[in-house]
């Protein structure tokens, strides 16, 4: 959908250039005004990046965007754009096509600031000299099992980087880093790291979203549940959607009910925050085709 691309198009590009927290949450903040306000043209990059311009020079911004009061409509929907990772969210539910040459249904993702891509994908137990040869997914020879003998128990996974982020991308049924880093020792994340994980679970629900926000700690969250207050990745899911109403806020009928109506785009809201938080984009038809370089990792 037009709005929805515009926002996901601003947050990428302004997110990945912000420095420090204060300034994410002062953008969300902005996203959130078009996403459940009303601006004078929804379509209109350049209005809102006006907008912007006056927050940063001490204007109204949010004054600039509603000053002429028109609908914004099913921002978060399924659609498809290059830039950002809104797209994951809207095929999550698709089964993994066996012949295709890439990814597209049931990713996984876990992305890490400011580390060193073969250092984190070591971490996760890739193969140095695997990792060396930089083969496309497309090209990856994965070991099948053979009879009488234990199946390889390990999964191929496509890796790049964008701005200061390493991602990593699974369609196994889960993330690798969610399985393990609690127990294996070079995955947990140390003090200085920060890594955000989506992993969809699908042989152990629910989806989740885990947060290692740099402390040497981690938490994880349910598909649906906010980040903990006063977090820029809190309110960036507060912007997308992501966030649904609680037993305590409403009582169980209403959660349900919500749930029931609102469900099929939560994978869409959470991917979109998480692209917004990190100024992530990755390229959906290079994911499709196989291109991106890849390596095995063990399960854990």
């Amino acid at each position: 959908m037009r709005y929805g691309v515009v926002v996901e198009e601003l947050a990428v590009e302004v997110m990945a250039q912000l420095p420090t927290d204060e300034a994410r949450q002062e953008v969300m903040a902005l996203v959130e005004v078009a996403r459940i306000d009303l601006v004078r043209d929804p379509g209109s990059v350049e209005e809102i990046r006006e907008a912007l311009r006056y927050r940063r020079d001490g204007g109204s911004a949010i004054r600039s965007l509603t000053s002429h009061r028109q609908p914004v409509h099913e921002l978060i929907s399924v659609m498809r754009v290059s830039n950002g990772i809104a797209w994951i969210g809207a095929h999550s539910a698709a089964d993994k096509a066996a012949a295709q040459p890439g990814m597209l249904g049931g990713i996984s993702l876990t992305c890490a600031r400011d580390l060193d891509a073969d250092e984190f994908l070591i971490a996760l137990g890739a193969d140095p000299d695997e990792l060396a040869a930089r083969t496309p997914y497309k090209d990856l020879a994965v070991p099948v099992g053979r009879p009488g003998k234990p199946s390889p128990r390990v999964n191929p996974v496509m890796y790049g980087t964008c701005g200061d982020w390493v991602y990593v991308l699974e369609d196994w049924g889960m993330a690798t880093w969610a399985t393990g880093y609690r127990t294996v020792e070079s995955m947990r994340p140390a003090p200085d790291e920060e890594i955000v994980c989506v992993t969809m679970n699908s042989w152990s629900p629910p989806q989740r979203l885990i947060h290692a926000p740099g402390d040497g700690r981690a938490w994880q969250a349910e598909f649906g549940e906010g980040a903990g207050a006063d977090s820029a990745l809190d309110a960036a899911l507060h912007a997308a959607g992501a966030v649904f109403p609680s037993i305590g806020e409403v009582g169980e009928a209403a959660v349900v009910a919500y749930y029931e109506e609102h469900g099929p785009r939560l994978p869409v809201a959470v991917f979109t925050a998480v692209g917004n938080y990190c100024g992530l984009s990755i390229d959906q038809e290079a994911v499709q085709a196989g291109d991106p370089p890849a390596v095995l990792i063990p399960m854990v």
